[in-house]
C-alpha cells in the first residue's frame, strides 16, 4: 500500500519503488522485490519528511503493527522518546554527507505499548544528480540478545537461557584454553554436533584470527572488560557466517581474569541482504546509466568522459580515467578523466612494455594480459613505484584497471581509484568489468559506423589518389606481374627511352634494361623474392639511351593491383645524394686538416707578441727613413721593399692569428638574428645529413655588443659538440629570443641577475649528460670523447667568451634525453654598427707636451721616442714600471701622456696606469700591445676603456693615438 496524491498518482519516489518493472530490467526488478519482501531482517523506506513509504513483513512483525497501520506514519511516532534526538542527529549526518551509512541501537514503541530494541542501519538514497530521495532502513531485532546479556550479568547459571532465543547462542571460554562452551548451541548454528569442535580457531575465518587473538590479549592484560563486534566464522559446509558477538570478562576472587562469557547472534542474513541490495543498486544504476550513454553518444570522446563520470558518481570512487594505447603501441595516453583526483595523470608516464617500470603497473599489465588487474594498496605495491608520490598527493590508496576492446583487440583500459586500501573486491571489479564491457561494445559500434562511412569514400578515392601519385611521381615506377609490365609512369618511360608509358604495357620488364644489366636485375629480383620484397634496395649505374649514366636506387614491394598481388618497382635518381656524400667527405678531409693545423694557430699566438715588437721597429724606421729622403733619392728604391716586406709580415701574422681564433676582440653592436641566420648554411654542412637542423629567430630580436668572430666561434663549438652527441643522427635546434628578467623571474632562475637579454639556445636529442659530467663540462681539457676526437677546450672557450661579454650560460641535460645550452647576452639599445673600416684622422703634431714612454723592448722604446720627439713632443722613457715610477717621482714638470706596453715583466701597463693616476691625476694614458689575446690585457684597455694601440704600429698610428688622448681626456 502506498500513499496517493490528490489525483490518485503514486507519490512514492522511484528509488523507493525499486528498479523499473518494465523493459529489459524486469528480472532485476523482480529480484529486488523478492529480496525486499523475503528478507529475514526488517526493511523499510522512509521519505525525507520521515514518513514510512514502504515496509516488509519482518519489520511489521518486529514492531507489532500491520502494514496498513505503518504506511504514511511518521518514524518519530514509533520511536522511543529518549532516542528521538539521536535519531535526528544520525539522519542530519546522512543529509550533510558526513557519513554514508548510520548504524546504531534504537528503541521502538510497539503497538501493544511494549518496547523493542533493534540494531538499525540507515542509508540515504540519492538520484542521478546527487539529490537526496529517501532513506533505506534495515532493522535487526536484538531485544532477545540484550535480555540474554542482562541475564548473564545477573547470574552465571542463567546464561544458558539465552540459547532458547532463535539464532542466539550463549557461550563461555576460560582464559588459557582454546575450548568454547556453548551447550552445543553455537556448534549447532555452524552445522556441527555438540563436542565436535575441539579448537574454535578452526572455525574462525582466517582473516579474523589475528584480530581475535589480539582482542583476547587485550582482555587478559585488562585493557578492556567487554566488547561487541561482528566476526566471520566458517560453517561446516564451507560457507562464511556473520555473528554479532558480545563478550564480558569474568574474574576470579583474586581479581585475575578467569573466563569470558557472552552471546553470539547469527546476522548472516542481515549482512547478505544488506550487501546484496547495495551491490544490486550500484550495479543496476551504473549499467543503466552506462547503457544510456553508450546508445546515445556519437563521439568517442564524449563516451569516455561520460563513462568516467558514471564510474565516480555511481561507484563511489575517487578517480576514474580512460587510457588509450598510443599509435606506436608503446605508451598509454589519457583520453578522459573525472573525480576528485583529477590532476594525478598530469606529468606521469604509463607504458605498455613490460621491460620498463612504467609498463609493469596495473594499466600496462591489464592491456598486455587482457585481464583486470587490482592494486589493493598503492603505497605498499612495488609495481606502483613510479606513481606512488603522485597517488599520495591526490589521496589515492587502491586501484583497479580493466582492459577495453574494440574491433577484436585491446585498445586501452579504464582505471578506477579509491581513497582507502582494499576497496576493490570481486564485486567491485565485476562492476567495473561490466562498465568496461559496455564501453567496449560502444567503441565497436562507433568504429563500425566510422569505418562504414569511410569505406566507400576511401574506395572511391583510393584509385584516383594512387593514379595521381603514380603519374606525378619523380621516381620511375612500374607494376610487374610474371615479369610483365602492368603499369608504368612517365618517369619510367623517360628512363628507358620510350615515348609514352603505354608503350611499355605488356612488355618483358628485363628486356627493357640495357645489355649488361638484365642478368643483374633478374638475379636481384630472385634474391628479393627469396628473402622478402619489402624494404630491399640496390644501387646501380643505369646507362640512358643518350649515352649518359644516372645512378639509381632500386626498391621493390608487393602490392595489390586489380585484386591480385603485383610487384611495384621504384627507381630513384640519387645523383644529388652522391654529390652530397662527396661534399661531406671533402669537408671531413678539410676538418682533419684544420685539426692538424690547430697547433700552428697556438704557435702563432705564442710568438705574436715578440714578432709584432720586431715588426713595429722595422715598419716605423722604414717609414721614418723614407720620410727623410727627397723624392727620387736612390735609397728610396732600397727602403720601400723593406717597408713592403714588413707589411706582408704583419699581414701574415694577422692571418695566422685569425686561423688560430686568437685575434684581438673587436666588439661592435650586432644584429644578432641576422648573424645567426647567416651561419645556417655552414652549420648544415657541419652537422651532416643524419642530423635534422632547425634554426628559428624570434621576432623583434634585440642587438648585442660583441665580437662577431668570437660569437660565431661560440655557435660553432656548441653545434659541433651537439653533433658529436648524436652519432646516430637526431634533431639539432637553434633558436633566439628576447628575455626580460625581473626580480621575481630572477628568483626562479637561480643566479641569473635581472636585466634584458638576447638568448641563444642550442638543443640536441643526443645521449645527454649525468650530473657529474655537467659539473665538469667547462673545465679545460675535460672531455668525454674518445682519444683523438676532441681537445676538451671547446666548451671552455665558449664559457670564456660568454663571460668576457658579461653573459650567462644555462645547461639542461639528462642521460638519454639530450642537452640544451642557453647563452644569455646583455641586450643593447645602441644602433647596429655597420660593417667596414673607419676613416683615418689627420695625424696631429705636439706642442711641447711631455710623454712618458714605458716599453721593455729597447728597439720599440727608442723608436717611439724618436717619432714623438720629431713631431713636437718632449719624451722621457723607461724600460719597466719600477723605473718609470722613479722617473715620475723625480720629474719636476708635468707629464701629459703615459704611453706604456701592457705586457711587461713585473708590473703590467694597466697597473702602472693606475699608480700614475694616484701620482699625476691629470695624466692621459695610451696602452699598446702586440699580444693577440685581449683577455690578457684585463683590467687595462679592455676594462677601463683606455685607447689601445696595436703592434706593429706606424708612426701615423702612434701620433694619432697620442693626439686623441690629449684631445679626449680619459674619464
Amino acid at each position: 500500500m502506498v500513499r496517493k496524491g490528490s489525483k490518485g498518482h503514486d507519490e512514492t519516489p522511484a528509488a523507493a519503488r525499486g528498479p523499473d518493472t518494465a523493459g529489459p530490467g524486469s528480472d532485476d526488478a523482480e529480484a529486488f522485490e523478492l529480496a525486499f519482501e523475503r528478507a529475514a531482517v526488517g526493511m523499510g523506506i522512509a521519505g525525507l519528511d520521515e514518513r514510512i513509504l514502504r515496509i516488509n513483513a519482518a519489520a511489521c512483525e518486529f514492531l507489532g503493527y500491520t502494514r496498513e497501520q505503518l504506511l504514511g506514519r511518521g518514524v518519530a511516532d514509533i520511536t522511543h522518546p529518549d532516542d528521538l534526538e539521536r535519531d535526528r542527529r544520525e539522519r542530519a549526518a546522512l543529509l550533510s554527507g558526513d557519513q554514508s551509512v548510520a548504524r546504531f541501537t534504537k528503541r521502538y514503541v510497539r503497538a501493544d505499548g511494549g518496547v523493542s530494541l533493534g540494531e538499525l542501519s540507515v542509508s540515504l538514497v540519492r538520484g542521478r544528480r546527487g539529490e537526496p530521495l529517501c532513506y533505506l532502513c534495515q532493522i535487526v531485532d536484538v531485544t532477545r540478545l540484550r535480555l540474554a546479556e542482562q541475564a548473564l550479568t545477573r547470574s552465571e547459571d542463567r546464561y544458558r537461557l539465552a540459547t532458547e532465543a532463535g539464532g542466539v547462542a550463549a557461550w563461555r571460554s576460560p582464559f588459557g584454553r582454546p575450548e568454547v562452551e556453548s551447550g552445543g548451541a553455537l556448534e549447532s548454528l555452524l552445522g556441527y554436533r555438540e563436542g565436535e569442535v575441539q579448537d574454535w580457531s578452526q572455525v574462525t575465518h582466517p582473516e579474523e584470527r589475528e584480530n581475535i587473538g589480539e582482542l583476547w590479549r587485550r582482555m587478559e592484560r585488562g585493557d578492556i572488560e567487554r566488547y561487541e563486534l561482528e566476526r566471520r566464522m566458517l560453517h561446516r559446509d564451507g560457507s562464511v557466517r556473520w555473528f554479532l558477538v558480545r563478550g564480558q570478562v569474568r574474574r576470579d576472587p583474586s581479581g585475575r581474569p578467569a573466563e569470558v562469557v557472552g552471546t553470539a547472534l547469527d546476522v548472516t542474513a542481515h549482512k547478505l541482504a544488506e550487501e546484496r541490495l547495495r551491490r544490486l543498486n550500484r550495479l543496476l544504476e551504473m549499467l543503466r546509466r552506462a547503457g544510456d550513454a553508450a546508445s546515445s553518444l556519437g563521439e568517442q570522446g564524449e563516451l569516455l568522459c561520460e563513462a568516467c563520470l558514471i564510474a565516480v558518481e555511481a561507484g563511489g570512487l575517487r578517480l576514474a580515467w580512460v587510457g588509450m594505447v598510443s599509435p606506436q603501441g608503446t605508451q598509454v595516453l589519457v583520453a578522459a578523466e573525472h573525480g576528485e583526483g583529477v590532476g594525478y595523470t598530469q606529468g606521469i608516464r604509463i607504458d605498455v612494455r613490460e621491460e620498463v617500470p612504467e609498463g609493469r603497473g596495473p594499466t600496462g599489465t591489464a592491456i598486455r594480459s587482457g585481464q583486470p588487474v587490482v592494486c589493493p594498496d598503492i603505497a605498499a605495491d612495488p609495481r606502483m613505484a613510479p606513481w606512488q608520490d603522485a597517488a599520495r598527493r591526490f589521496g589515492l590508496a587502491s586501484s583497479a584497471a580493466v582492459p577495453l576492446r574494440a574491433a577484436g583487440r585491446i585498445v586501452g583500459a579504464i582505471n578506477v581509484y579509491a581513497g582507502e586500501p582494499g576497496f576493490f573486491g570481486a564485486d567491485e571489479v565485476e562492476l567495473v568489468a561490466a562498465l568496461a564491457g559496455v564501453i567496449s561494445r560502444a567503441l565497436d559500434r562507433l568504429d563500425a559506423e566510422r569505418r562504414g562511412a569511410l569505406a566507400e569514400k576511401a574506395r572511391r578515392e583510393s584509385e584516383q589518389r594512387y593514379r595521381t601519385l603514380f603519374d606525378s611521381a619523380p621516381e620511375a615506377i612500374a607494376l610487374l606481374r610474371a615479369e610483365r609490365v602492368l603499369l608504368a609512369n612517365a618517369a619510367a618511360a623517360r628512363l628507358v627511352g620510350a615515348g609514352a608509358p603505354d608503350e611499355l604495357l605488356g612488355r618483358d620488364a628485363w628486356g627493357l634494361a640495357p645489355p649488361g644489366l638484365r642478368e643483374t636485375a633478374a638475379a636481384q629480383l630472385a634474391a628479393w623474392a627469396d628473402e622478402s620484397w619489402d624494404g630491399r634496395a640496390v644501387e646501380i649505374d643505369f646507362p640512358r639511351a643518350d649515352g649518359t649514366t644516372v645512378p639509381l636506387e632500386i626498391t621493390a614491394a608487393v602490392v595489390e593491383f586489380d585484386g591480385e598481388p603485383a610487384v611495384q618497382v621504384k627507381a630513384k635518381d640519387i645523383s644529388k645524394r652522391r654529390r652530397l656524400e662527396q661534399e661531406r667527405r671533402r669537408l671531413e678531409r678539410q676538418l682533419l686538416q684544420a685539426q692538424r693545423l690547430e697547433s700552428v694557430g697556438r704557435l702563432a699566438a705564442g710568438v705574436a707578441h715578440e714578432f709584432n715588437n720586431q715588426l713595429t721597429v722595422v715598419t716605423a724606421y722604414a717609414d721614418l727613413a723614407c720620410a727623410d729622403l727627397a723624392p727620387g733619392d736612390p735609397l728610396l728604391g732600397r727602403l720601400l721593399p723593406i717597408r713592403e716586406a714588413a707589411d706582408r709580415a704583419a699581414s701574415l701574422t694577422r692571418q695566422l692569428l685569425a686561423f688560430g681564433r686568437k685575434q684581438p676582440s673587436e666588439p661592435r653592436v650586432l644584429d644578432f638574428g641576422r648573424m645567426v641566420g647567416s651561419l645556417e648554411r655552414m652549420l648544415r654542412r657541419v652537422v651532416g645529413e643524419d642530423v635534422e637542423l632547425e634554426i628559428s629567430t624570434g621576432a623583434d630580436l634585440g642587438a648585442v655588443e660583441a665580437d662577431e668572430g668570437q660569437i660565431e666561434q661560440v655557435v660553432m663549438n656548441l653545434v659541433v659538440n651537439a653533433r658529436d652527441a648524436m652519432p646516430h643522427g637526431g634533431r639539432l635546434t637553434i633558436a633566439t629570443c628576447n628575455l626580460d628578467v625581473g626580480g621575481r623571474k630572477a628568483a626562479t632562475d637561480g643566479p641569473l641577475p635581472p636585466g634584458r637579454y638576447v638568448v641563444l639556445s642550442v638543443g640536441d636529442t643526443g645521449c645527454g649528460m649525468d650530473e657529474h659530467t655537467r659539473e665538469r663540462i667547462f673545465e679545460p681539457f675535460f672531455t668525454t670523447k674518445e682519444p683523438g676526437r676532441g681537445s676538451g677546450l671547446g666548451l671552455s672557450t665558449v664559457h670564456g667568451i660568454v663571460m668576457q661579454h658579461a653573459g650567462h650560460i644555462r645547461v639542461r641535460s639528462e642521460p638519454g634525453r639530450g642537452t640544451s645550452f642557453e647563452i644569455l647576452l646583455p641586450r643593447s639599445d645602441a644602433p647596429v654598427t655597420p660593417r667596414g673600416r673607419r676613416s683615418p684622422s689627420d695625424v696631429p703634431r705636439g706642442a711641447g707636451q711631455t710623454v712618458l714612454v714605458v716599453e721593455d723592448h729597447q728597439g720599440v722604446r727608442a723608436l717611439a721616442r724618436m717619432i714623438l720627439e720629431r713631431h713636437g713632443y718632449a719624451v722621457i722613457d723607461a724600460a719597466g714600471a719600477s723605473e718609470a715610477l722613479d722617473l715620475v717621482a723625480r720629474h719636476p714638470g708635468p707629464i701629459d701622456v703615459l704611453l706604456s706596453d701592457v705586457v711587461m715583466p713585473g708590473m703590467d701597463g694597466a697597473a702602472l696606469a693606475e699608480r700614475m693616476r694616484g701620482l699625476r691625476p691629470d695624466v692621459r694614458v695610451v696602452l699598446c700591445s702586440g699580444h693577440p689575446d685581449r683577455a690578457a690585457l684585463e683590467p687595462g684597455a679592455a676594462a677601463g676603456g683606455r685607447p689601445l694601440l696595436r703592434k706593429p704600429y706606424t708612426a701615423e698610428q702612434l701620433l694619432a693615438a697620442v693626439g686623441a688622448a690629449l684631445g679626449n681626456p680619459d674619464e
